[in-house]
């Protein structure tokens, strides 16, 4: 069985190179980490039934926010505002193309902002976010 030897410079050598191999990837994937917006809100599922559950799922990251329908059956009104109640970024929705919605977020400052997924019939839900 053969067992190599590492001198001092060969321990520093390797020892750098594993840090700036992994250290930029650990950064990345903090940086990428996507987080859940918890959502509140009323929302009707149809017509005739009002659902317990809401069917949107917020997640953000960086430079993007992305918005999972479960059930596509209205045209949307996606806004976000700032912590002072101006609206930053409008977006019209029809409900052919509700189930996936991405917005970048690469405009925006630090700070809080609040989405609001809203149609009149169905209703509104929100929540809020930090960049």
């Amino acid at each position: 069985m053969y067992i190599m030897k590492i001198n001092g410079n060969q321990w520093k050598f390797w020892t750098v190179t594993l840090m700036m191999c992994l250290f930029p990837l650990v950064g990345y994937s903090m940086i990428l980490e996507e987080r859940e917006i918890p959502l509140e809100g009323s929302w009707i599922a149809s017509s005739v039934e009002r659902s317990l559950f809401l069917p949107f799922t917020a997640y953000y990251d960086e430079s993007n926010l992305t918005i999972q329908n479960k059930t596509p059956e209205y045209n949307l009104t996606i806004t976000l505002t700032d912590k002072a109640g101006s609206p930053v970024y409008t977006m019209e929705v029809s409900q052919e193309n509700s189930a996936f919605i991405t917005i970048p977020l690469d405009g925006l400052g630090r700070g809080e902002y609040c989405l609001t997924i809203s149609h009149p019939e169905a209703g509104y839900v929100y929540g809020t976010f930090n960049l």
